[in-house]
């Protein structure tokens, strides 16, 4: 009996101390918004659920949000965890310049003389018009083109 409890105890021991591998990324995502006296808000871009699992671009998961501070932005992400990304940086970094898509960018925009409101400007950006790159400490680099 005392053999059992204590291979039992091992065996839960085991269990819970293995983990799964963090699959997972950085990823910064930066552009240019070419605005006059325009007040801009926040960009949504896709997530990386959205780009290689099955969230939308309309739910929650789909999309990751950054206030826009100036027209120049930058903003820093993890992706989500998947058996996908126990890759390295360069396998992974190949996995956006091989899939043909559209970027979904969304900003808002506040209204003057309008307190609380935005107006939404939604775009969508062909593959091919974005920059991917490999950055330091292996951070996936999205450069989109400039916003007009």
């Amino acid at each position: 009996m005392r053999k059992e409890v204590l291979t039992l105890g091992f065996m839960l021991t085991a269990l819970l101390s293995y983990g799964q591998n963090t699959c997972s990324f950085q990823v910064r995502i930066s552009g240019n918004i070419i605005t006059q006296d325009v007040i801009l808000d926040k960009i949504y871009v896709p997530s990386t659920a959205c780009l290689f699992d099955n969230a939308t671009f309309e739910t929650q998961e789909g999309f990751y949000v950054s206030s826009i501070e100036s027209n120049a932005f930058s903003s820093e992400f993890t992706s989500h965890l998947s058996p996908k990304f126990c890759k390295n940086s360069e396998s992974i970094l190949a996995m956006f310049s091989e899939k043909s898509f559209k970027f979904p960018v969304r900003i808002t925009e506040k209204l003057k003389d309008h307190v609380g409101s935005f107006k939404t400007l939604e775009f969508e950006i062909p593959v091919e018009q974005i920059t991917f790159k490999l950055g330091d400490n292996g951070v996936i680099e999205i450069i989109l083109p400039d916003f007009k």
